[in-house]
């Protein structure tokens, strides 16, 4: 090979050294990769980008305004909450997030003036009752009002954010009229005729059970379920509430207050089982209920329990180890609504955690828990007639 030669392939060679060292410090700054970080982490660290990217896109669907007059807002909901349009508002892009776990309405005004929203703008209105100002022990709709008013240093504009915490879980829709923005406040069994809590077990610093090796946790398995039965239950008409759909903590009384806070039809909290330490021959899905009374008349948590159980079974071809009372369990014990807690399989026997472990496994386990949940409520709604 020639001089001329050697030096063309060493030019071709720098500029693919230099186009893949700006590609790498690129990715690197897209996902943060931190020394030590393994390729599992990095890849990990990719997907939950792309899923911060798609829960964005959630969230602005959610809080979008719509056009409204004062009329049409008071026909929805005689509960509102008002905030006057000013000069220094109208120009903000105004949204709002509900924060159902935690009873919380946060309203956003990016691009407003400082100073232009206060404690005294937020009305609110229930019937013939009017409250402004901080949030009072006797006012039926707030229980807590906070204003952060500042520039961010993200922001290429004032942002002045409003929380507002509410004694009840509404299901908040923001308006839009000529002399203001308006929250209509329902609560969830005024607007919809069908109501689902599901539960994702565990989760944060709970981790749940584990597979032998200590290698893959419950919390994990419980969630990527949940997320394939969200997308399948967006597709039925329910209204569907979700304890967790990230990997954090949430308390048993909060999972169970959510439930009862709404009324729903249905709780259904999905865990994963495991055997005693050394046994790796149980396998198979299970149901756990409780005898507690329910507000339904027409659906128990045992009927329910054989309903998602045998659905679950003919989705998934594991085996059937029945429905199990169990009495002591928080949830099972403390909802006010028919409840079950599915075991999707033992995460201690190798062919259950392979198939728990599966895209397609998942898949299948969420198609068994929907069709359960669509019976039961077709069940309550036929026998109700």
């Amino acid at each position: 090979m020639g001089i001329k030669e050697w030096r063309s392939l060493a030019v071709q060679s720098i500029s693919l050294l230099l186009v893949a060292l700006v590609c790498c410090i690129s990715f690197a700054e897209r996902i943060q990769v931190k020394p030590g970080d393994t390729v599992m982490a990095v890849e990990k660290k990719q997907e939950q980008e792309i899923k911060k990217e798609e829960e964005v896109g959630k969230k602005e669907e959610i809080r979008k305004v719509e056009n409204a007059t004062k009329n049409q807002v008071e026909n929805r909901s005689d509960t509102y909450i008002r905030v006057p349009k000013t000069e220094n508002t109208k120009l903000a892009k105004v949204t709002i997030f509900n924060e159902y776990m935690e009873s919380k309405i946060c309203m956003s005004f990016q691009g407003a003036v400082s100073g232009s929203v206060t404690k005294d703008s937020v009305i609110r209105v229930h019937g013939f009752e009017v409250k402004k100002g901080p949030a009072a022990k006797k006012e039926f709709i707030l229980k807590k009002l906070v204003i952060n008013d500042q520039k961010q240093q993200q922001a290429e504009k004032n942002v002045i954010s409003v929380e507002m915490m509410t004694k009840r879980l509404y299901e908040p829709v923001l308006y839009e009229a000529e002399d203001a923005y308006y929250i209509s406040l329902a609560e969830p069994k005024e607007i919809f005729d069908k109501i689902v809590v599901i539960d994702a077990g565990h989760g944060g610093m709970d981790e749940g059970t584990s597979s032998k090796n200590g290698l893959h946790v419950e919390k994990e398995y419980t969630l990527l379920v949940t997320n394939h039965l969200q997308k399948l239950l967006e597709e039925e008409d329910i209204k569907v509430y979700y304890t967790r759909l990230e990997d954090k903590e949430v308390s048993k009384k909060a999972r169970v207050k959510l439930a009862n806070s709404v009324q729903a039809d249905l709780l259904v909290s999905i865990h994963c089982n495991a055997s005693s330490v050394g046994d790796t021959t149980a396998h198979g899905v299970e149901t756990l209920y409780s005898n507690r009374k329910t507000n339904q008349k027409l659906m128990t948590n045992k009927r329910l329990a054989q309903i998602m159980l045998k659905q679950f079974e003919n989705a998934t071809g594991l085996r059937n180890r029945g429905t199990i009372l169990r009495e002591e369990l928080y949830i099972l014990n403390h909802a006010e609504v028919p409840t079950t807690i599915v075991e999707i399989g033992y995460m201690s026997n190798q062919e259950d955690l392979r198939f728990i472990r599966k895209d397609s496994g998942q898949q299948k386990i969420a198609l068994g828990i929907r069709d359960g949940i669509l019976q039961a409520l077709e069940e309550e709604t036929r026998d109700g007639q």
